[in-house]
């Protein structure tokens, strides 16, 4: 099949329903340019559901393991991550496309996803002492494991249901000159998300508030519980805020009742077998970035405690004595979670640089310098054993981090069709989960038996993959200009015309707010 037949089909796959006159007026809709101040409000949201994804990666491997999980059972339980992933995001995408709700398309997703998230936490924070109330000992706890696994994947599922929408949002809302501003403020908020959640695993909260400790839940127990607390207060707040600031028009609904909108696993078929040659590029190397990224994610951790404090996970863990190897490990974890907050906070201080870095040396060689230092990072792990240089790596990875959180998004919200950014959004995330289904699949057998407990060789691992992908970076289509002529005219009668703008203007607006000092807009706020 021809590459022109491909990006046809993949546009066209809900043609039955943008026939109509009706269609045609949401799809002609001259989309304004945005104030700075509304891209910002738009994007906070994804600094909620990053804050509650950090504490899942900073947190969870190391509560699972405390409670007596083995790296392999661990690795399995991860599995939810990827398997929510590859249903939910595409899925929610196309409802969210098709959506005709009086608050929008994808405002509905992301409060349900917000409050999904919230009771989430509420369970795994206080899966050992409903555990106990079910007949759990201290070293015998399977009803706090299956709450735990249970909260996990609600958790898991909440936040597939909010990350799409979220992006796709912004999509929907700016117009294509527009898009790199809005990928950058939303790489800032993951920033702050991550650096939020990640130090909220750093702190000893029980030691502060000791009122969140009981007999079946004391030290890294009680500092998950208080750390959860917080989080779902942010992923709320951060989210009205979305909700409130942000007015979607209403879709308009096909005016034919003899046109049946196409069944949604159909279209997810249909989009996943017919992608246009440039969204198989930038899947291509999510793909490989997303293994890579998913070793660090499980391993990150843990790593800190097993091979840079020479801990070992224990269940429970005793108070007394202060050098028993489970604490080290609590202690390694801890700071673990601290390193990832360096690389958080290196993310936020980059994120409004990047869209100028791409215009200075091109967003191939920002993405394959991203790709190369992350590869670098994981790789070395199996031979570092200094907390100094460790803490070092693991705040380089910002650099790559704040790459991954706007590259991919800028390329697909410019060249994806507006009628589908949700499906859009959707099948891209199956490139980001699948890797983590192999990586959880595959990664805790390995460091349990060959790799003989050493999880930096799973990083090692991961690192050959980045390595792999920055390669191919430079096959990625980035810019119409690239399409061939044919796609170009397809994707040009699919798409709003609302380029009154030039790119360029982004960089009189990407420090606004920021640090930068920019002009200010005269535009009015819609």
């Amino acid at each position: 099949m021809s590459e022109k037949e491909s990006q046809n089909e993949l546009i066209e796959t809900d043609t039955d329903i943008n026939e109509s006159e009706s269609e045609n007026e949401n799809e002609n809709k001259k989309i304004p340019k945005r104030s700075w101040q509304k891209l910002l409000l738009l994007s906070i949201c994804l600094a909620g559901v990053i804050f509650a994804y950090a504490q899942q990666i900073g947190q969870m491997t190391a509560f699972f393991r405390e409670l007596g999980l083995s790296q392999t059972v661990v690795s399995i339980i991860w599995v939810a991550g990827p398997i929510s992933g590859f249903l939910v995001q595409p899925l929610v995408g196309i409802w969210s496309d098709r959506s005709t709700s009086r608050w929008g398309r994808r405002r509905p997703f992301l409060l349900g996803g917000a409050i999904f998230v919230v009771l989430s936490e509420i369970l795994v924070s206080n899966s050992r002492d409903l555990g106990s109330k079910m007949g759990d000992t201290p070293s015998h706890n399977p009803a706090a494991i299956t709450l735990a696994v249970i909260g996990f994947w609600i958790m898991d599922l909440a936040n597939n249901t909010l990350q799409g929408p979220s992006r796709a949002l912004l999509a929907d809302w700016a117009p294509d000159y527009q898009q790199k501003l809005g990928s950058a403020f939303f790489s800032l908020w993951v920033g702050v998300g991550n650096v939020g959640g990640y130090f909220s695993g750093s702190v000893d909260w029980s030691s502060y508030f000791s009122t969140f400790e009981t007999s079946n839940c004391k030290n890294a127990c009680a500092n998950l519980r208080f750390s959860f607390m917080i989080g779902g207060i942010i992923i709320l707040t951060t989210n009205l805020i979305t909700l409130f600031a942000i007015k979607e028009e209403r879709f308009i609904k096909s005016k034919n009742k003899n046109k049946k909108a196409p069944n949604p696993f159909t279209m997810l078929f249909k989009g996943i077998t017919k992608q246009p040659k440039w969204f198989k590029l930038v899947n291509l190397v999510n793909f490989l970035s997303w293994i890579g990224w998913y070793c660090f994610f499980m391993y990150g951790t843990d790593w800190f405690g097993s091979r840079i404090y020479n801990g070992k996970p224990k269940n429970p863990c005793p108070d007394y004595p202060k050098h028993s190897d489970c604490l080290k490990y609590e202690k390694g974890v801890a700071r673990g979670s601290l390193a990832l907050t360096f690389e958080s906070g290196l993310c936020l201080i980059l994120s409004p640089f990047v869209p100028r870095i791409i215009d200075k040396i091109g967003i191939k060689i920002t993405y394959f310098i991203g790709q190369v230092v992350f590869g670098i990072v994981l790789c070395l792990t199996v031979f570092v054993r200094n907390e100094a240089v460790a803490m070092i790596m693991f705040a380089f990875v910002g650099i790559p981090l704040a790459t991954t959180m706007i590259i991919p998004y800028t390329i697909i919200g410019k060249l994806a069709p507006k009628k589908d950014n949700g499906l859009f959004m959707g099948i891209r995330n199956l490139f980001v989960v699948i890797p983590q289904l192999i990586v959880s699949l595959t990664m805790g057998a390995l460091v349990s038996h060959p790799f003989k407990g050493n999880s930096s060789w799973a990083m090692f691992v991961g690192g050959i993959f980045e390595f792999v992908g920055a390669g191919c970076v430079f096959l990625l289509i980035v810019d119409k200009s690239e399409l061939s002529v044919e796609e170009k005219k397809k994707l040009l009668e699919n798409e709003n015309e609302n380029e009154n703008g030039n790119e360029n203007e982004i960089e009189n607006e990407i420090g606004i707010g920021i640090g930068i000092g920019i002009e200010n807009e005269n535009e009015n706020e819609n």
